[in-house]
């Protein structure tokens, strides 16, 4: 593949000004869910205080009131801390993200509709759930570090999933599918969570698309270029960009590629090898990507159970370019024409080989 190809391997997995509004959407209601779940934890722990100051005094009784007060301290603080989050965060994506004004003035139901009712963008919906559920709330912002985590990930996750149609269970799956691969891979999950998942997409929604500092930093890190075409085609890949008839081009428009479709596209656009170079620097990035673009197979191969045709061509195609990068990237180890970390090689060609076998038993199911 050259980049005309990589182009098109993009675009399966490309996301409009929409579906950028979508996913920050979903985070929000993932994050406001969140907070309901704490105010209900603080009001439950308010009540046993109002209880405990009813019953007699005594060493027994005075423990469990000094507890109970510490508890209700703690949830307390947690809550303004999730609530300046959350307002840190809509002020952020208004600032960085003009382009997607009036999506954003949409309700959350009116861009799922939108979504549901495409036979094709409907296949989109999964890749923007994924996004969201692999997002991590409460993640720095704007300068602000806040240590607090959600009540329970996966509930928040699935609460998402529901919201966009999909079974109770499914932000789980999500969830563990990813874990699951990522430990399968060898990779830590923790360090994955922290500096992946919450990483590029994160940043370019709070900082913004148009941003020369992210166009640079995606093309550098995930397409191994430099200078102005680093910038220019990393905004491309990420957002911010769109593409031009003769190659990447910035655009008023805004063109987000999601679910791993970056580096499976950019990696058959300036060669695979750029991938050992990605595995230096930021190897969860290579495991993030092959566990959505897994993740994605496996959810058109459960759509094709149901009888959806078009579900089955976007699959086979996306496998068919996956089975070239694999081939050309093992290609490229053997003759060792870019033999800088042998290990690294190995630990590549061991992913990338996971991934298609995972894909592989994903369409055997």
């Amino acid at each position: 593949m050259r980049w005309e190809r990589a182009i098109l391997v993009a675009e399966e997995f490309q996301i409009d000004a929409e579906g950028l509004a979508l996913v920050i959407g979903l985070v929000e209601e993932r994050v406001r869910f969140d907070i309901e779940v704490t105010r209900r934890a603080l009001s439950d722990e308010q009540e046993k205080s109002d209880t405990l100051n009813t019953l007699p005094r005594g060493a027994f009784t005075g423990l469990r009131k000094h507890f109970n007060n510490a508890t209700v301290s703690n949830l307390s603080g947690e809550l303004k801390q999730k609530e300046l989050w959350l307002s840190t965060w809509r002020e952020s994506v208004i600032k960085a993200n003009p382009q997607i004004k009036a999506q954003r003035n949409k309700t959350l139901a009116s861009l799922i509709s939108g979504y549901k009712s495409d036979p094709y963008k409907r296949m989109k919906l999964y890749l923007i759930l994924q996004e969201a559920v692999l997002i991590r709330p409460y993640s720095a912002i704007e300068g602000m570090n806040f240590s607090i985590s959600e009540v329970n990930e996966n509930v928040g996750a699935d609460h998402i999933a529901v919201v966009c149609g999909y079974p109770q269970g499914a932000g789980q799956k999500i969830l563990r599918e990813t874990e699951r691969f990522i430990k399968e891979t060898g990779n830590n999950r923790g360090r994955l969570v922290k500096y992946a998942l919450g990483g590029a997409l994160f940043t370019a929604i709070t900082v913004g698309f148009a941003s020369p500092h992210i166009g640079a930093a995606v093309g550098g890190a995930v397409l191994g270029l430099h200078g102005v075409a680093a910038t220019t085609a990393g905004l491309a890949l990420l957002g911010g960009g769109a593409v031009a008839a003769h190659g990447f081009g910035i655009a008023g428009g805004i063109a987000v590629v999601v679910g791993g479709g970056a580096l499976l596209g950019a990696a058959g656009g300036v060669g695979v090898s750029k991938v050992v170079q990605l595995l230096e620097s930021n190897p969860e990035i290579v495991a993030e990507s092959m566990a959505k673009l897994v993740n994605y197979t496996n959810f058109l191969s459960n759509s094709i159970q149901r009888h959806d045709e078009r579900a089955a061509s976007v699959r086979d195609r996306i496998v068919s370019d996956f089975l070239d990068f694999k081939h050309n990237f093992e290609r490229e180890v053997i003759r060792g024409e870019h033999r800088r970390s042998p290990g690294k090689e190995l630990q590549a060609v061991q992913v990338i080989g996971h991934a298609y076998e995972k894909m592989v038993q994903g369409i055997r199911a």
